[in-house]
């Protein structure tokens, strides 16, 4: 069995959003994924919903910047893959190492997804996208 990866996710790759399947349906005898377990950033990062469709996740310094929510999943390279190609990177979003600490508290280094560019978006509150997500206004949109 290949190295699976460690990847933070915070939006539609979470469980029980759409592009989860990209995650969490994969094919037993050639790759495989574990997760999620919930974690938040060590960083502070700006949370956006970009266009209230998905979210984005900036390196940002500022009073609004905070840990942002999300899950681990430890996914194979195939999977890895899959998911660099829905996030555009390196060019739309780029993939990098950040660390982040496990619902249990243990601190651990993942790769995740940052948006390049400048910032767009409304802020999400909490920077949490599930918490966002179960408002029914925002729930109108890409779920």
């Amino acid at each position: 069995m290949k190295q699976l990866h460690d990847v933070f996710v915070y939006g539609t790759l979470m469980s029980g959003f759409g592009n989860n399947s990209i995650i969490s349906h994969t094919e037993p005898e050639i790759d495989c994924s574990i997760g999620p377990i919930k974690a938040t950033t060590e960083d502070d990062f700006m949370l956006t919903a970009y266009t209230h469709s998905f979210p984005a996740m900036y390196r940002f310094v500022g009073a609004d910047a905070a840990p942002v929510h999300g899950e681990i999943w430890s996914v194979h390279p195939m999977t890895l893959e899959r998911m660099d190609t829905l996030e555009g990177h390196p060019h739309w979003y780029k993939r990098e190492k950040i660390w982040v600490k496990a619902e249990n508290g243990v601190r651990v280094q993942v790769m995740t997804y940052i948006m390049q560019g400048r910032l767009r978006g409304q802020q999400i509150p909490n920077h949490d996208w599930k918490k966002f997500k179960e408002n029914p206004i925002n729930r109108l949109t890409y779920r």
